[in-house]
């Protein structure tokens, strides 16, 4: 077998936290032959590395499934529709269960809490709430059970625990009630404490989960570019259908007009223009002649073009993007793995809390000292209940969203809320994220003998991409009648008007009709040229007629943008795809001076794994697909509205209407989402430094005060209502 080590990513399910994840994390490490394990909760993805002369994923699932999760193992694309299908019902499942418990929840609170002399309402309680617990948050008892099983404990088993411990309580309370002390002539029920807190959680979770399922979708469509059969031409010219999977290198395919390419390759005979935007991002598509290289993935315009397969399977450009797209996602964020200590430590220590103080009031308690025990012990594990704790991430995470959206910025998770506002360099695409992305025509001349109606004529009929932009510069031209129109991909167009050849096309085109050029027509060339400009001529065999200068303009924005980021203390930097003189030209008008041109996806991937690597918390701005593994790389991604939806599901961010000036609001606005973030957190965690103690009871030696269950259940309902108050001030931030 294999003795080198191997990493794979595998999707994980029935996963309900931060724990579950930390307990898979734990049971694969400890597997022989794994090397690494890191589980994602957010992803729902383990990244295992592992010598596979040791072990073999059906190993690796056996054990996770021992621990009440699964491992799927299957192909990639069994994996992706198992789990899209699973998700899909588990997220349908979770909207019904909030749904139905809030709305059975909320007669019983106002029972509980101003109503609770009503004898009738005692009743009423119990029976809205049974469904609650027994049914809307089985999910809660049921991996608890698993974790108890296990040796282990997590969030699920301190919401299990508490609000099974106080429906019980209050189950025998009202049944039995001369099992235990009354309470102000009525028996102490909390029914209300147990209904609320599971709704609260089950809230918490399905906001969770809304942002989770918005990543889901991004390999999909990656992989929906993949093409499934392409044609593959024989040795005596026949053609054949084949699977994509049957090809090998050396192969000769053919590609008809809308055709995508379905392997890396390089063109042995035709010609086209080819819309590469899923590759480079460029709005122009790229001229592809005999010798040419061509990508998976890529459209092919209007010509046939045969190609020789060179990079095929997962060693296409396509499918590295793919890769990495996957493997950013299954990388755990800082916010996450402070969560994730933050969890090993409080779910036992409740729980260590809460059996000790029953244990203390029974040893050291006068007569009732085991049933003034048990109040304790549930007071304690109601008062400690991660509502509050639960709830401090995501209201402020809704009010900071719901304000940003009315600035127009969406934000997906709060990683990016964490980390925008740390930001220490920011890398920028040029082509619809600080240009427009439609080239437009900047600069032109035309000698006075040039025939403007026919110029436009031609350019009416032609196929190439910059022809749109110079017959709409030119609203007051005129058609006129062309004789023998030829489109010639790659050089250009020519026509016979008045038993004379016109050409408009590059500059071999005239030169390959033997068109003289003079100095003064080559300098201007070279001048706009050097600026980064694509160049059109025009002309016949005997000389120049006119020349066009074609760029893609800045966004009015881009330069105040560009300059509030500097004056924030961030780095810019510029990644494109475009020539390297068109990126100069954009870098310099723009003040930016880290920037590279004639970047693949994968470069731009590298150049923020190389930040990175200098210890900048690093952000990535782009709109189109080859964007999507630079964004999915960055600590926080910010895509245009108008780019791909590939670039949309995989940034973090989302800038509507493609204002960059957006970016600066939304890190201001992440400062203060942080903050609040962090001020619901120290409340929370005070709350319970403070309130756990009380709740175990050390103000009776002092004053003879032992709060019960109702008074922990009203002091967990108000640090919730103190957490949602203060991410409320979020909604008028500027």
């Amino acid at each position: 077998m294999e003795s080198n080590p191997v990493t794979r990513l595998f999707p994980v399910l029935q996963m309900s936290c931060a724990a579950c994840a930390l307990s898979v994390e734990d049971i694969l490490q400890e597997q022989a032959g794994v090397l690494h394990a890191e589980v994602n909760y957010a992803s729902q993805i383990a990244r295992i590395t592992y010598l596979p002369a040791q072990t073999e994923p059906e190993l690796l699932k056996n054990a996770v499934q021992g621990m009440g999760y699964d491992l799927l193992i299957e192909s990639e694309e069994n994996n992706s529709n198992q789990v899209e299908q699973r998700r899909i019902q588990e997220w349908k499942t979770l909207k019904r269960d909030t749904l139905f418990s809030l709305l059975l929840s909320m007669p019983v609170f106002i029972l509980g809490m101003f109503f609770m002399h009503w004898q009738a309402g005692w009743y009423i309680s119990w029976i809205f709430c049974t469904p609650v617990v027994g049914y809307f948050g089985r999910k809660f008892f049921i991996t608890a059970w698993k974790q108890t099983r296990q040796g282990t404990a997590n969030m699920d088993s301190l919401v299990a625990l508490s609000t099974g411990t106080a429906y019980s309580f209050s189950l025998i309370s009202l049944f039995v009630p001369n099992l235990l002390p009354a309470y102000q002539g009525h028996p102490p029920l909390y029914f209300e404490a147990a209904a609320v807190v599971i709704s609260f959680i089950l809230l918490g979770r399905l906001l969770e989960e809304r942002a989770k399922r918005k990543t889901s979708s991004v390999i999909r469509k990656l992989i929906g570019l993949q093409v499934k059969e392409v044609i593959r031409i024989k040795a005596g010219g026949q053609h054949e259908i084949l699977p994509t999977a049957s090809i090998l290198p050396g192969d000769i395919l053919l590609s008809r007009p809308g055709d995508q390419f379905a392997v890396d390759g390089i063109v042995t005979e035709g010609d086209s223009f080819v819309d590469e935007s899923a590759m480079n991002g460029e709005p122009v598509p790229a001229s592809k002649t005999k010798g040419s290289k061509v990508w998976a993935g890529t459209i092919n315009g209007q010509g046939s073009i045969q190609y020789q397969a060179e990079h095929i399977g997962k060693d296409t450009l396509l499918s590295k993007i793919i890769q990495r797209v996957q493997e950013a996602q299954g990388s755990k964020p800082p916010v996450q793995k402070i969560a994730d200590r933050i969890a090993r430590i409080f779910v036992p220590s409740v729980l260590a809390i809460a059996c000790l103080t029953w244990i203390l009031w029974g040893w050291l308690g006068e007569e009732q000292g085991w049933a003034n025990g048990l109040l304790s012990f549930l007071t304690v594990l109601v008062v400690a209940c991660p509502c509050a704790l639960g709830l401090a991430t995501p209201t402020a995470l809704i009010a900071g969203m719901g304000r940003a959206a009315s600035q127009g910025i969406l934000v997906k998770d709060a990683t990016s809320l964490e980390l925008a506002g740390k930001l220490q360099a920011i890398a920028l695409d040029k082509t619809g994220t600080l240009t427009k992305g439609k080239p437009c025509l900047t600069e032109y001349h035309l000698h006075p003998k040039a025939n403007l109606n026919l110029l436009v004529s031609m350019e009416a009929q032609s196929s190439h991409p910059l022809a749109e932009a110079l017959v709409n510069s030119f609203p007051e031209a005129s058609l006129i009648p062309l004789e023998n129109f030829q489109n010639l991909p790659g050089r250009g167009i020519q026509a016979t008007y008045q038993g004379e050849l016109w050409l408009i096309g590059n500059q071999d085109f005239l030169t390959a009709h033997q068109t003289p050029i003079s100095d003064e027509w080559h300098h201007r060339s070279e001048s706009w040229k050097a600026k980064g400009d694509s160049l059109v001529w025009f002309g016949t065999s005997q000389e120049v007629l006119g020349l066009f200068a074609f760029s893609d303009p800045l966004k009015p924005e881009s330069l105040e943008a560009v300059k509030q980021l500097k004056e924030l203390g961030i780095e810019v930097h510029l990644l494109s795809g475009d020539q390297s003189e068109a990126v100069q030209e954009i870098a310099r008008t723009c003040g930016i001076q880290h920037y590279q041109g004639k970047m693949l996806p994968e470069d731009k991937s590298d150049y923020i794994l190389k930040l990175q690597g200098e210890g900048k918390i690093t952000g990535m701005v782009g709109d189109g697909i080859n964007d999507s593994t630079a964004l999915a790389t960055a600590d926080v991604s910010i895509a245009m509205s108008e780019g791909s939806d590939i670039a949309l599901e995989t940034a973090q961010m989302t800038l509507l209407n493609g204002d960059l000036n957006k970016i600066v609001k939304a890190i201001y606005l992440s400062r203060f989402t942080l903050k609040i973030i962090h001020q619901n957190l120290f409340w929370a965690f005070a709350y319970n430094v403070i309130a756990i103690p009380i709740a175990a009871g050390v103000l009776y030696p002092l004053w003879g005060y032992q709060p019960g269950p109702m008074m922990a259940g009203a002091a967990m309902a108000l640090s919730s209502i103190s957490v949602v108050g203060n991410s409320l001030r979020l909604a008028n931030t500027k």
